[in-house]
């Protein structure tokens, strides 16, 4: 009678652990199963693309942040690196090297006369400013164009992103001659879904543009524009890298080429209310530090006060 009654305790035991067991896999499945909705994008690829966007110019609108920088071009058979810092009158950049080589002493000495004149002339700082805020706008406007200007699909997910492709919107007319350049690309887009920001656009011409039937300018089938971004700090997203390889005539950006990389890499967060001298005094003391003994050797007198 004992023997019995343990024996169907322990029967009763092993049913109730069965039944624990069974209770937490279906706990855990519909768990998984919540999370692999919530990863999914939204049904429509154009409304995330909007909501990308406006994310993208609400950020840029309240972001009044500085930043030093180290930019890197290619144009042609030329290459610069520059250390550039963000203020709130212009940017303030200083040459370090030229296809690869250090400045020579005549050289630092004209980047120290040319920085020294920027940043004792208001109107000089002035103009650099205009030019850069003419280019940002045209940047703003081409941002603002991607959710109505292409079509969009979804192709492909990693870990942190989804990418989609897009071809021309037949609906939609181009307002200006950047938008018809823009209009006439197709290719693909990586998002960072969750964060709601860009993280690469990579586009090609798929047909030949011309303007007034090609008496201002062109552009042939097949150039590219890629556009790479980045958190560089926690909420902070960078540009760091543009790349432009298009062939033809035509002027879109007055600070960029039509065969022309930029990369933009070292991002460092700088005072706001930073002034123009004490950045340029910045860019000296890392630019041209270790190297006075030399140019004191050649006969040149490099002045790094401010």
């Amino acid at each position: 009678m004992v023997t019995t009654t343990r024996t169907e305790l322990v029967k009763a035991k092993l049913r109730a652990v069965a039944h624990l067991s069974i209770l937490s896999l279906l706990i855990s499945g519909a768990l998984f199963a919540q999370k692999v909705v919530r990863k999914q994008p939204p049904p429509d690829a154009n409304q995330l693309v909007r909501d990308v966007i406006d994310n993208e110019l609400k950020s840029d609108e309240q972001d009044d942040s500085r930043w030093m920088y180290r930019a890197q071009r290619q144009e042609g058979e030329k290459s610069t690196v520059k250390e550039v810092i963000e203020t709130k009158e212009c940017e303030v950049d200083l040459l370090v090297s030229t296809n690869g080589k250090s400045l020579t002493a005549e050289q630092r000495q004209e980047e120290h006369d040319r920085l020294e004149k920027l940043v004792s002339n208001p109107e000089e700082q002035h103009k650099k400013m205009k030019e850069k805020q003419e280019d940002d706008q045209k940047a703003t406007d081409m941002f603002k164009m991607l959710p109505d200007a292409f079509l969009y699909q979804y192709s492909r997910n990693n870990r942190s992103s989804i990418g989609l492709t897009f071809t021309p919107n037949p609906s939609f007319h181009p307002p200006s001659r950047e938008a018809q350049v823009f209009h006439g690309m197709e290719g693909t887009m990586w998002v960072d879904a969750r964060k709601k920001r860009l993280v690469e656009l990579d586009g090609h011409l798929a047909q030949d543009v011309q303007f007034l039937g090609g008496l201002i300018g062109h552009l042939d089938k097949g150039g590219r524009f890629t556009v790479k971004r980045r958190e560089v700090s926690p909420g902070y997203w960078k540009t760091t890298l543009i790349d432009v390889q298009m062939n033809g005539k035509i002027v879109i950006f007055k600070s960029i080429s039509l065969r022309q990389t930029d990369s933009m890499t070292d991002f460092r967060r700088m005072p706001q209310d930073l002034s123009p001298p004490q950045a340029a005094a910045i860019l000296k003391e890392q630019v041209f530090k270790g190297t006075n003994r030399q140019v004191a050797a050649s006969g040149v007198a490099v002045r790094t006060g401010n």
